[in-house]
Protein backbone atom coordinates (compact mmCIF):
# COMPACT_ATOMS: atom_id res chain seq x y z
CA UNK A 1 0.00 0.00 0.00
CA UNK A 2 1.40 3.37 -0.89
CA UNK A 3 2.74 5.73 1.72
CA UNK A 4 -0.05 8.62 2.78
CA UNK A 5 1.10 11.96 1.96
CA UNK A 6 0.50 14.70 4.28
CA UNK A 7 0.87 18.05 3.37
CA UNK A 8 1.94 20.94 6.12
CA UNK A 9 -1.46 23.17 4.97
CA UNK A 10 -3.90 19.92 5.24
CA UNK A 11 -2.73 19.49 9.27
CA UNK A 12 -1.79 23.82 9.63
CA UNK A 13 -5.54 24.57 8.66
CA UNK A 14 -6.56 22.30 11.65
CA UNK A 15 -4.61 23.84 13.91
CA UNK A 16 -5.84 27.24 12.29
CA UNK A 17 -8.77 26.19 12.85
CA UNK A 18 -8.37 25.74 16.82
CA UNK A 19 -6.67 29.18 16.65
CA UNK A 20 -10.17 30.68 15.62
CA UNK A 21 -12.61 28.83 17.70
CA UNK A 22 -10.40 29.61 20.65
CA UNK A 23 -10.26 33.44 19.65
CA UNK A 24 -13.89 33.17 19.33
CA UNK A 25 -14.40 32.24 22.96
CA UNK A 26 -11.51 34.62 24.46
CA UNK A 27 -12.68 37.97 22.57
CA UNK A 28 -16.25 38.51 24.56
CA UNK A 29 -14.11 38.08 27.75
CA UNK A 30 -11.01 40.68 26.95
CA UNK A 31 -12.27 42.71 23.91
CA UNK A 32 -8.50 42.48 22.72
CA UNK A 33 -6.78 40.22 19.91
CA UNK A 34 -3.60 38.60 19.73
CA UNK A 35 -0.84 41.23 18.81
CA UNK A 36 2.49 40.30 16.67
CA UNK A 37 5.28 42.38 15.71
CA UNK A 38 7.77 41.55 13.01
CA UNK A 39 11.10 43.22 12.49
CA UNK A 40 13.17 42.28 9.11
CA UNK A 41 16.62 43.70 8.09
CA UNK A 42 17.30 44.58 4.59
CA UNK A 43 15.50 43.26 1.30
CA UNK A 44 16.63 39.50 1.31
CA UNK A 45 13.67 38.16 -1.28
CA UNK A 46 13.00 35.05 1.02
CA UNK A 47 12.52 37.37 3.71
CA UNK A 48 10.39 39.53 2.67
CA UNK A 49 8.23 37.31 1.09
CA UNK A 50 8.47 34.94 4.42
CA UNK A 51 7.32 38.16 6.53
CA UNK A 52 4.23 38.89 3.65
CA UNK A 53 3.18 35.27 4.29
CA UNK A 54 3.21 35.47 7.98
CA UNK A 55 1.66 39.45 7.97
CA UNK A 56 -1.18 37.71 6.12
CA UNK A 57 -1.63 34.47 7.86
CA UNK A 58 -1.95 36.94 11.06
CA UNK A 59 -4.61 39.32 9.58
CA UNK A 60 -6.52 36.19 8.24
CA UNK A 61 -6.57 35.15 11.74
CA UNK A 62 -7.97 38.44 12.89
CA UNK A 63 -4.62 39.38 14.72
CA UNK A 64 -3.25 42.82 15.22
CA UNK A 65 0.09 42.87 13.58
CA UNK A 66 3.08 45.37 12.70
CA UNK A 67 5.94 45.17 10.32
CA UNK A 68 9.17 46.80 11.10
CA UNK A 69 11.44 47.30 8.02
CA UNK A 70 14.90 48.15 8.80
CA UNK A 71 17.56 48.55 6.01
CA UNK A 72 20.42 46.92 5.51
CA UNK A 73 22.70 49.17 6.97
CA UNK A 74 21.10 49.43 10.44
CA UNK A 75 23.56 48.51 13.43
CA UNK A 76 23.15 45.74 15.71
CA UNK A 77 22.00 48.87 18.01
CA UNK A 78 19.47 49.85 15.86
CA UNK A 79 17.34 46.79 15.53
CA UNK A 80 17.61 46.05 19.94
CA UNK A 81 16.02 49.93 20.03
CA UNK A 82 13.52 48.63 18.09
CA UNK A 83 12.66 45.34 19.90
CA UNK A 84 12.97 47.65 22.63
CA UNK A 85 10.31 49.78 21.53
CA UNK A 86 8.24 46.23 20.72
CA UNK A 87 8.93 44.70 24.54
CA UNK A 88 7.44 47.52 25.75
CA UNK A 89 4.44 48.13 23.55
CA UNK A 90 1.49 46.23 25.04
CA UNK A 91 -0.72 45.71 22.25
CA UNK A 92 2.18 43.17 20.83
CA UNK A 93 1.96 39.72 22.50
CA UNK A 94 4.38 38.20 20.40
CA UNK A 95 7.66 39.64 18.68
CA UNK A 96 9.82 37.90 16.09
CA UNK A 97 12.57 38.54 14.46
CA UNK A 98 13.22 37.60 10.78
CA UNK A 99 15.71 35.55 9.91
CA UNK A 100 18.93 35.07 8.93
CA UNK A 101 19.64 38.77 9.19
CA UNK A 102 22.86 40.97 7.31
CA UNK A 103 26.26 39.53 8.22
CA UNK A 104 27.39 42.86 9.77
CA UNK A 105 24.47 42.07 12.78
CA UNK A 106 25.03 40.34 16.00
CA UNK A 107 22.65 37.76 15.67
CA UNK A 108 22.75 36.11 19.22
CA UNK A 109 21.88 39.93 20.91
CA UNK A 110 19.64 40.80 18.81
CA UNK A 111 17.62 37.46 19.57
CA UNK A 112 18.40 37.65 23.87
CA UNK A 113 16.98 41.33 22.99
CA UNK A 114 13.99 40.16 22.96
CA UNK A 115 11.76 39.94 25.97
CA UNK A 116 11.56 35.81 26.48
CA UNK A 117 7.74 36.36 27.57
CA UNK A 118 7.19 37.90 23.99
CA UNK A 119 9.81 35.28 21.90
CA UNK A 120 7.19 33.94 19.82
CA UNK A 121 10.06 32.30 17.36
CA UNK A 122 11.05 30.12 20.37
CA UNK A 123 14.88 31.46 20.12
CA UNK A 124 15.33 33.49 23.28
CA UNK A 125 18.29 31.13 25.40
CA UNK A 126 15.39 30.91 27.79
CA UNK A 127 13.21 29.51 26.21
CA UNK A 128 15.76 27.05 24.33
CA UNK A 129 16.73 26.26 28.22
CA UNK A 130 12.56 25.52 28.88
CA UNK A 131 12.87 23.25 25.89
CA UNK A 132 16.30 21.37 27.13
CA UNK A 133 15.04 20.78 31.13
CA UNK A 134 11.24 20.03 29.64
CA UNK A 135 9.43 23.30 31.11
CA UNK A 136 6.78 25.18 29.38
CA UNK A 137 8.39 27.40 27.09
CA UNK A 138 7.52 28.90 23.54
CA UNK A 139 8.84 25.93 21.33
CA UNK A 140 10.57 26.64 17.58
CA UNK A 141 8.16 27.26 15.35
CA UNK A 142 9.71 24.61 12.79
CA UNK A 143 10.22 21.86 15.32
CA UNK A 144 6.54 22.56 16.68
CA UNK A 145 5.03 22.10 13.24
CA UNK A 146 7.02 18.81 12.49
CA UNK A 147 5.70 17.36 15.80
CA UNK A 148 1.78 18.30 14.66
CA UNK A 149 2.34 16.15 11.71
CA UNK A 150 3.81 13.02 13.49
CA UNK A 151 0.51 13.92 15.87
CA UNK A 152 -1.25 13.92 12.90
CA UNK A 153 -0.63 10.47 11.78
CA UNK A 154 -1.34 9.23 15.06
CA UNK A 155 0.86 6.70 15.19
CA UNK A 156 2.70 6.07 18.74
CA UNK A 157 5.24 7.90 20.25
CA UNK A 158 6.10 6.03 23.04
CA UNK A 159 8.87 3.76 23.02
CA UNK A 160 9.39 4.00 19.25
CA UNK A 161 12.85 4.82 17.43
CA UNK A 162 13.59 8.05 15.91
CA UNK A 163 16.04 8.94 13.43
CA UNK A 164 17.53 12.22 12.69
CA UNK A 165 20.02 12.79 9.69
CA UNK A 166 21.03 16.18 10.77
CA UNK A 167 22.14 18.58 13.79
CA UNK A 168 20.46 21.51 13.17
CA UNK A 169 19.06 23.19 15.90
CA UNK A 170 16.32 24.82 15.19
CA UNK A 171 14.59 21.48 13.32
CA UNK A 172 15.99 18.46 14.35
CA UNK A 173 17.79 19.12 18.35
CA UNK A 174 14.43 20.66 18.65
CA UNK A 175 12.43 17.98 17.66
CA UNK A 176 14.24 15.44 18.96
CA UNK A 177 14.12 16.93 22.87
CA UNK A 178 10.09 17.16 22.09
CA UNK A 179 10.32 13.41 20.50
CA UNK A 180 11.96 13.02 23.99
CA UNK A 181 9.12 13.96 26.23
CA UNK A 182 6.94 11.72 24.40
CA UNK A 183 9.48 8.89 25.54
CA UNK A 184 10.88 8.07 22.25
CA UNK A 185 14.32 6.83 21.49
CA UNK A 186 16.51 9.31 19.77
CA UNK A 187 19.31 8.82 17.11
CA UNK A 188 21.47 11.62 15.40
CA UNK A 189 23.57 10.53 12.44
CA UNK A 190 25.92 12.67 10.48
CA UNK A 191 25.62 12.36 6.75
CA UNK A 192 29.30 10.81 6.81
CA UNK A 193 27.84 7.85 9.16
CA UNK A 194 29.14 4.98 7.74
CA UNK A 195 26.41 2.62 8.40
CA UNK A 196 23.84 4.97 8.26
CA UNK A 197 21.09 2.90 5.56
CA UNK A 198 21.66 0.34 8.51
CA UNK A 199 20.39 3.11 11.11
CA UNK A 200 17.66 4.46 9.26
CA UNK A 201 16.32 0.86 8.49
CA UNK A 202 15.43 1.30 12.53
CA UNK A 203 13.78 4.05 12.44
CA UNK A 204 9.63 4.30 13.43
CA UNK A 205 10.23 8.13 12.82
CA UNK A 206 12.72 8.94 10.30
CA UNK A 207 13.72 12.68 10.22
CA UNK A 208 15.91 14.32 7.31
CA UNK A 209 17.32 17.80 7.29
CA UNK A 210 21.11 17.19 5.75
CA UNK A 211 20.49 19.06 2.73
CA UNK A 212 21.88 16.11 0.44
CA UNK A 213 19.36 15.48 -2.30
CA UNK A 214 18.52 11.85 -2.84
CA UNK A 215 20.44 10.97 -0.02
CA UNK A 216 17.54 8.40 1.56
CA UNK A 217 16.71 5.86 -0.73
CA UNK A 218 13.62 3.62 -0.46
CA UNK A 219 15.37 1.14 0.90
CA UNK A 220 16.85 2.66 3.97
CA UNK A 221 13.08 3.47 5.46
CA UNK A 222 11.39 0.49 7.50
CA UNK A 223 8.35 -0.88 6.05
CA UNK A 224 5.40 1.65 7.77
CA UNK A 225 8.15 4.22 9.07
CA UNK A 226 6.98 7.95 9.47
CA UNK A 227 9.10 9.90 7.25
CA UNK A 228 9.68 13.66 7.42
CA UNK A 229 11.57 15.45 4.77
CA UNK A 230 12.08 18.41 6.21
CA UNK A 231 15.07 19.79 3.39
CA UNK A 232 14.49 21.93 0.44
CA UNK A 233 17.78 21.94 -1.71
CA UNK A 234 18.12 23.67 -4.87
CA UNK A 235 19.19 20.88 -7.65
CA UNK A 236 19.34 23.07 -11.39
CA UNK A 237 15.91 24.50 -11.80
CA UNK A 238 14.53 22.19 -9.30
CA UNK A 239 14.00 22.35 -5.34
CA UNK A 240 14.38 18.86 -3.93
CA UNK A 241 14.02 17.15 -0.67
CA UNK A 242 16.94 14.59 0.46
CA UNK A 243 14.26 11.76 0.48
CA UNK A 244 13.71 9.88 -3.22
CA UNK A 245 9.88 10.30 -2.81
CA UNK A 246 9.32 8.05 -5.76
CA UNK A 247 10.78 4.94 -4.20
CA UNK A 248 9.87 6.30 -0.04
CA UNK A 249 6.04 6.64 -0.76
CA UNK A 250 6.26 2.37 -1.95
CA UNK A 251 7.43 1.82 1.43
CA UNK A 252 6.83 3.99 4.07
CA UNK A 253 3.44 4.41 5.87
CA UNK A 254 3.46 8.53 6.42
CA UNK A 255 5.68 11.22 4.13
CA UNK A 256 5.61 14.84 4.82
CA UNK A 257 7.78 16.90 2.63
CA UNK A 258 7.99 20.59 2.74
CA UNK A 259 6.64 22.67 -0.08
CA UNK A 260 8.76 23.18 -2.70
CA UNK A 261 9.65 27.00 -3.02
CA UNK A 262 6.91 28.55 -0.97
CA UNK A 263 6.90 28.87 2.51
CA UNK A 264 5.91 26.68 5.13
CA UNK A 265 2.58 27.47 6.04
CA UNK A 266 2.62 24.57 8.99
CA UNK A 267 5.19 26.75 10.37
CA UNK A 268 3.52 30.44 10.21
CA UNK A 269 0.58 28.97 11.61
CA UNK A 270 2.58 27.49 14.61
CA UNK A 271 3.86 30.62 15.09
CA UNK A 272 0.36 32.24 15.34
CA UNK A 273 0.09 29.40 17.79
CA UNK A 274 2.65 30.74 19.67
CA UNK A 275 1.18 34.56 19.28
CA UNK A 276 -1.91 33.17 20.61
CA UNK A 277 -0.57 31.18 24.21
CA UNK A 278 1.28 34.91 24.45
CA UNK A 279 -1.65 37.18 24.24
CA UNK A 280 -3.42 34.50 26.94
CA UNK A 281 -0.67 34.50 28.98
CA UNK A 282 -0.01 38.70 29.47
CA UNK A 283 -4.45 38.92 29.34
CA UNK A 284 -5.89 36.22 30.73
CA UNK A 285 -3.59 36.20 33.98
Amino acid sequence: MPAKLIKGKEVGDKVCADISAELKDLYPKTDKVPGLGIIVVGEDPASLSSVRHKEKQSKKLGFYSEVHRLPATASTEDVCAVIQQINENNQIHGLLCQLPLPENLHEKAILKAIDPGKDVGGMHPINAGKLFSGKRGYLPCSAYGLMQVIDFTKQPIYGKTAVMISRSDIVSKSLALLLLRRDASITFCPTLSGDLPEICRTADILVTDAGKPGLVRGDWIKPGAVVIDASVTRSGEKLVGDVVLEEAVKVAGWISTLPAGGDDPLTITMLMKNTLEAFKKRVMM
